[in-house]
């Protein structure tokens, strides 16, 4: 095995923390602001779509911040095994109501039955890997969720690709919105199942640029 090892002096490392913790800090003030902004327009318009969107912004929210260190160390500090639980839990929330979000905001029912199936299928899918992380099956459900993630991805780009062909125009809306991230997703799952080579920098990173 070879390690890289780099040396730094007590300003510079300061230096490289302060300035990650202002980037981290911007990205989750501004997931902050659209799940309160989505919020305030879901209780007065009190439409679907938006309590579906609002709950996912948060479950996103809270699987960034426990991918990324947050939650275990603002959240449960005492309780390490928490943060491993929280990744699976979280993500497969937010599939789960994203899922449901699409086939709302698309109409699926009406205009793709198959994938509006699928959808449900997911929502299904989610639920019971939440109960599974929840009841300390760790490794299988963070492994489940990351499958999920990958498979998910491509089932919304395919959904996107056909909404196209059809020139249905809020795929259009729905593709400028979601459709980076849904390629940072199957990024994402690629990287994480398959031995191709990544660095951690890249893995975390992802979903906060998408």
């Amino acid at each position: 095995l070879q390690f890289g090892v780099s040396f730094q002096n007590f300003q510079e490392l300061f230096a490289d923390d302060y300035q990650s913790q202002w980037l981290y800090g911007l990205f989750f003030g501004f997931i902050f602001l659209i799940f309160l902004y989505n919020l305030a327009i879901a209780v007065v318009v009190r439409d679907i779509n938006y309590f579906y969107y609002v709950g996912y912004v948060f479950f996103f929210a809270f699987g960034q911040l426990s991918l990324l260190g947050f939650f275990q160390y603002f959240f449960v500090p005492e309780h390490p095994h928490l943060m491993k639980v929280a990744i699976p839990f979280f993500f497969s929330g937010s599939i789960g109501l994203f899922a449901l979000f699409t086939s709302n905001f698309l109409k699926l029912k009406k205009r793709m039955p198959i994938a509006f199936r699928m959808t449900k299928v997911f929502w299904v899918a989610s639920i019971l890997n939440m109960i599974f992380a929840l009841m300390g099956q760790v490794y299988f459900s963070a492994q489940f969720v990351t499958w999920e993630v990958l498979v998910f991805s491509i089932f919304i780009i395919s959904i996107i690709i056909i909404g196209f062909r059809r020139r249905i125009r809020n795929f259009y809306y729905f593709a400028a919105a979601f459709l980076i991230l849904m390629l940072a997703c199957f990024v994402y799952g690629i990287l994480k199942l398959f031995p191709i080579g990544s660095n951690t920098f890249i893995e975390k990173m992802l979903f906060p640029v998408a």
